[in-house]
Order: C-alpha cells, then structure tokens, then sequence
C-alpha cells in the first residue's frame, strides 16, 4: 500500500471518529436543551417565566414567544430566547416544538458559535436584525434537526 493511500485512509478514519464523538456531544446539548424547556409545553409557564408571544404565526415554523432577557451575544443551550409553538391537531391548544437560538446582528458580525460540530446553520435575519437557529427538539423534522422550517407544522 502506498503512502499517500496510508494517509488518506488514516485521514478518513480520523475523520469517522471525530464526526462519531461530535454526534455524541450534539445529543447530549440536545438532551440539555430538552430538559430545560420541558416545563414549557405549558405555555402558560412559559409566559410567567417571561417568555413573550410575538403575536405573529410563521408558516411551517409556529408561533414565536421569546424571552427578551435573554437576548444578548451569548448562546446557552439551557435558556433559548425563543420557544416555538405549533397549534395541536387534537384540541387546538398550542404545543411546543422547538427551541430558537438568537444574537442580535450588531453583537455578532459572523455566525455566532452554536451546537458542537457543523450541523447547525444560524441564518442572518435582517429584517428583525437576528442571528437566528432553531433546534427541533420537541417535533420531528425530516430536513434535520437545526433546518429552518418543518413541512410538519402548518
């Protein structure tokens, strides 16, 4: 075997076993994210610890309800500025589905840091003037975990 093919498998092995490791440490800032925003499938306690209803429903996305306090240039996995609530098929009522990252365009000239590894994508949003990720945590989302939208939500 030659050299140059030595190194390339070794190269790709190494490769394998970092995505591997980073698969982990995303599941487990998964996990994190689930577990602080567990008590908020109940809107209502979401509202009392300061989360805000937006007032406008974003199709595919779900209606928006952010905690102004935590708006600033740092991301914590544990105090997402936004939970994000689709209406229930079964009785109407809103049910959470995902959490939503966001740093303030002026605080963060590039994508801010998020998830371990590069599966998550922040997406400049200068109409409202955030950085803005959201991670599907609470619904499925067959494009992926941190996509935009989620064809699931109407």
């Amino acid at each position: 075997m030659s050299n140059l093919l030595k190194v390339i498998l070794s190269v790709t092995a190494l490769s394998f076993v970092i995505s591997q490791a980073n698969a982990g440490v995303i599941e487990e800032e998964l996990s994190l994210a689930r577990e602080a925003t567990a008590k908020y499938h109940d809107v209502n306690v979401a509202m009392a610890d300061g989360y805000v209803d937006l007032g406008a429903y974003v199709p595919m996305m779900g209606h928006h309800f952010m905690n102004f306090a935590y708006l600033d240039d740092t991301f914590e996995i544990d105090k997402p500025e936004l939970l994000v609530y689709a209406n229930s098929e079964a009785d109407g009522k809103l049910r959470l589905v995902a959490v939503e990252y966001a740093i303030p365009l002026p605080l963060s000239a590039e994508a801010p840091e998020g998830f371990t590894g590069d599966e998550d994508h922040w997406h400049a949003n200068h109409e409202i003037g955030l950085w803005t990720l959201h991670a599907w945590v609470w619904l499925h989302n067959k494009d992926g975990m941190f996509n935009a939208t989620n064809s699931r939500v109407e």
